[in-house]
This record gives C-alpha cells, sequence and structure tokens, in this order.
C-alpha cells in the first residue's frame, strides 16, 4: 500500500506533528537525551523508510515524499543540535559535580568558574529556570558519563550517516559527500575532548570545497591551512578600514583561544586510561558510506586514498567486515575505471 493511500494519511499525521514542548520538557525529569532523541530519530527513520522510494512520475506523489523527506531531515538537524547542548551541559556538570565532591584541593574558584559558564550555557539557549531545573534531572540512571557520552555521540553520528542516505536518494551525492564529511570532522573533534558548538546541525560554510577529512587521507580541513599566503586584497592593495583590522584582530585572538583549548582537551583525553566516545564501527561505517559517494562521483584517485586509510584503521582493531567492504568498493572501483584485470 503506497504511502499516500488514504489508510495510511492518519498514521504519516501523526509521524509529521512534533512532540508538544510541554511533553518534552516532562520527559526530561525521567529519562535521558539519547532515549528522547532517539524518539525523535525513530520519527525521522519512519519518514526516510517511507520517503526515499523511487521517483514517481505523478507530481503529487512526489511532492509528497519530497516532504515527507523535508522533514526528517529537519526533525534530526534540529536533534543533533539539542544533543550537543546536552552534551555540553553534561561535561560542565560532571566537572562541577567532580570538583564539589572533593575534601582537599576545592579549588573554590574553578567551582565559580563553571557555575558561571553552565549559566551561560542555559542563556545562550535560552532555556527558561523552569527547564532549567528539570534538565534531564534523573540521577537514578545507572550509566557513568562516559557511557552516556557514547550514546549522546553515537547517535549524532547515526543521523548523520541517516542523513546522507536521506540525501543519496534524492541522487544529491555532492549534498551527501558534505553531510558525511562533516559528521566525521565533528565526531573526531569530539572524541578529541571538544565540547561546546561542535555539531550544529549544519555543514560548515566552506562545504564547497572537495577536500577529504584528515581521517580519510585528505590533507587538512578547508581554511586550516598553516603558512597559506594571505588573501590578496580586491581594491588594489588600498589599506582596509581600522574596523575591519580590529576585527581581523579580536578574531585571530580568539581562533588562537580555540586552538590552545582544543590542544589542551586533546591532551587530557590522551592521557586517560579509557575511551570516553563510540566504538569504531560508527566511524567506519561511516567512512565506507563516504567511500560509496566517492566512487559514486568517480573520484577514483580520492577513493583509493580513503580504502587505504580505512582498511589500515580497520586491521588495527581486527575488523573483518569493513575490510570486506572496502575490497568490494575496491573492486566496483576497478571496473568502472576499466582496468579488469586488476578486478
Amino acid at each position: 500500500m503506497p504511502p499516500e493511500a488514504d489508510e495510511n494519511q492518519a498514521v504519516l499525521k501523526l509521524l509529521l506533528e512534533a512532540i508538544p514542548e510541554t511533553t518534552e520538557h516532562q520527559l526530561m525529569a525521567f529519562c535521558s537525551p539519547y532515549i528522547l532523541e532517539s524518539l525523535h530519530y525513530l520519527r525521522a527513520l519512519f519518514l526516510v523508510r517511507v520517503g526515499e522510494t523511487e521517483n514517481v512520475v505523478n507530481q503529487e506523489k512526489a511532492e509528497s515524499r519530497l516532504n515527507l523527506l523535508k522533514t526528517a531531515e529537519e526533525i534530526m538537524r534540529g536533534s543533533m543540535r539539542r544533543l550537543q547542548f546536552a552534551e555540553e551541559i553534561a561535561h560542565i556538570k560532571a566537572e562541577l559535580t567532580s570538583f564539589k565532591m572533593r575534601e582537599v584541593d576545592k579549588k573554590e574558584d574553578k567551582v565559580e568558574q563553571l557555575t558561571t559558564q553552565l549559566a551561560q550555557a542555559f542563556e545562550r539557549a535560552t532555556t527558561t529556570p523552569e527547564a532549567q531545573q528539570g534538565f534531564y534531572s534523573n540521577t537514578e540512571e545507572e550509566m557513568c558519563h562516559a557511557d552516556q557520552r557514547s550514546q549522546r555521540l553515537g547517535l549524532v553520528l547515526r543521523m548523520r550517516s541517516t542523513l546522507g542516505r536521506l540525501y543519496q536518494s534524492q541522487g544529491l551525492l555532492l549534498e551527501s559527500f558534505y553531510v558525511l564529511r562533516q559528521g566525521l570532522i565533528n565526531f573526531k573533534a569530539l572524541a578529541e575532548g571538544q565540547y561546546r558548538e561542535v555539531e550544529k546541525g549544519a555543514e560548515s560554510e566552506s562545504k564547497g570545497s572537495f577536500k577529504l577529512p584528515d581521517a580519510l587521507g585528505g590533507g587538512a580541513p578547508a581554511g586550516a591551512k598553516k603558512g597559506a599566503p594571505p588573501p590578496k586584497d580586491a581594491k588594489g592593495g588600498k589599506a582596509a578600514p581600522a574596523d575591519d583590522l580590529e576585527s581581523k584582530r579580536l578574531e585571530e585572538e580568539r581562533q588562537k583561544l580555540v586552538t590552545a583549548e582544543a590542544g589542551s582537551l586533546r591532551a587530557a583525553v590522551e592521557a586517560q586510561e579509557k575511551r570516553t566516545h563510540p566504538h569504531m564501527g560508527l566511524w567506519l561505517s561511516t567512512k565506507v558510506a563516504i567511500i560509496g559517494v566517492l566512487l559514486s562521483q568517480k573520484r577514483y584517485e580520492d577513493c583509493a586514498d580513503a580504502i587505504a586509510i580505512t582498511r589500515l584503521e580497520a586491521q588495527t582493531v581486527k575488523d573483518q567486515l569493513y575490510v570486506r567492504k572496502l575490497k568490494e568498493i575496491e573492486f566496483l572501483m576497478h571496473v568502472q575505471s576499466g582496468d579488469l584485470k586488476e578486478a
């Protein structure tokens, strides 16, 4: 029975309707962000499954399916932003609890700094005082901070993978590549200890570049090359206004602080005995999805580089499934490029 059938309209209407805000606030007092956002993700998966079928000739049916996919995309992007906010709040609260529980070397200045940081995070998200009191306040869930963080980060990467699949179902391979690439970049930053404004539910402004992330052997991300020459002035070398120079200086200082903080967070993560991020399975599956997009775009050189790096990672964790998938993609790459003997 097709989704546009009258018998399915009641179910589709239920899936398209957002969960009331009051209901969400009530659920926050009893369950974790992972459970609540999994409900949103389940709605989006239903809509993607229904709407990703092949294109139809009937214009009305095509628009109906497109509407389902757009709604699913909005749901997942909103969930990713909320999970990022929950990650930031959870990190600050965990640090705050750790310092407050100390009997010696309490570092009152650090407690005050974290309390201010928590208030600023809530203010930035325009969270009401009532919502702050009940913001995932269930403390009886027998899970440590590392496991909860692993759940949140894993769900974010799953949503990114589903968004890539959503775009591929519409034939938008380039957009799918951007979504998956940004997912890997964000996942790496989160795994390295960053917790503030990493996953914004959107792709970076420089997504017009075809560069691969570091993890796929493509060098530094766009805009991150060291020693690159400054852009030439389009007005024939005239001096820039003072306001522009001041804003540029402030931005450079901010970037230095961000880089320094990222370095300290990465060092702290590397010093830990156990990881606090998801397993390699999600990482490898996202990479394989990106490699599949590269193959569809006939970017054989990038595809071969990505396969080589990903195979090494899979072999490091003694994985056989993704090694097999990479061999299949490599075979298809040789067939498409006409190298039948190598295939």
